[in-house]
């Protein structure tokens, strides 16, 4: 009875010992080797910490602004017309500054002027500061991409005031009243070529579009007079430049 229970006792260690050296060669998961289980691991865990490529930030609050400065021509189209378009053409300038918020989305504070020829074909000084809103078209099909793009499209509107210095205020009572600052909106679509990480060739046509009155003669309350620029220029970038995907934890509840 003791040689039985002593012989039973030396099976039931050796199968113990033999089940556990099989244990100790089993892959750390399934049939992956330990080394290819811990590499699961951590991708399940960018997994968990990954970005969402819907949602892009620039950097911070310092970054994406940039200065432009351009020159070219413009022409004055007003209500009445007076002389022929090409005697209108003058000079102009330009000065912004602006930031992009988004790869898509960004605005500008303008100022520009000079010279415009009027409906009596007089020679005018006006100034005009202006807000527009910024998009770029080139995004739309690269919405997940956070690099720089050589050639963009970009359509903008928006406000402002223009003040013309040589508003003859005793002609224009005369006629119709109005004032030599009148409210004016801006439109039109600027071509982006980028140099290197900061410096951007841009040409840029342009509409301003205000009242009848900016040029002495017209009436105040009706929208008529138009001028069309027509510019080249170099657009700086200021602080850092560049996008980012944002981190998001996907366990975190919204």
């Amino acid at each position: 009875m003791i040689k039985r229970i002593f012989a039973i006792l030396i099976f039931l260690t050796l199968t113990n010992a033999v089940m556990a050296e099989k244990h100790e060669d089993l892959p750390a998961t399934g049939d992956e080797s330990p080394a290819e289980g811990l590499s699961l691991q951590n991708q399940q865990e960018e997994e968990i910490n990954a970005y969402t490529s819907a949602v892009i930030l620039s950097p911070g609050g310092k970054t994406n602004w940039f200065i432009s400065i351009s020159a070219g021509a413009s022409a004055f189209m007003g209500t009445p017309m007076g002389g022929g378009m090409f005697s209108r053409v003058k000079p102009m300038a330009a000065f912004e500054l602006g930031k992009w918020y988004t790869p898509t989305v960004g605005s500008r504070l303008a100022i520009q002027g000079f010279k415009f020829v009027d409906s009596e074909n007089i020679s005018n000084k006006y100034e005009y500061v202006h807000l527009d809103l910024l998009y770029n078209l080139s995004r739309l099909r690269m919405k997940e991409y956070t690099g720089a793009i050589k050639n963009e499209f970009v359509p903008f509107f928006g406000f402002g005031f223009i003040h013309n210095s040589d508003f003859r205020m005793a002609y224009n009572e005369k006629n119709h009243k109005g004032d030599n600052h009148p409210f004016a909106l801006s439109y039109g679509l600027i071509y982006r070529h980028r140099l290197n990480d900061r410096l951007t060739l841009k040409g840029e046509l342009g509409v301003m579009t205000t009242f009848q009155s900016f040029d002495s003669n017209g009436v105040s309350d009706k929208l008529g007079d138009h001028m069309v620029n027509l510019s080249i220029g170099l657009s700086i970038g200021l602080g850092k430049q560049g996008w980012r995907h944002v981190v998001v934890d996907k366990n975190e509840n919204f």
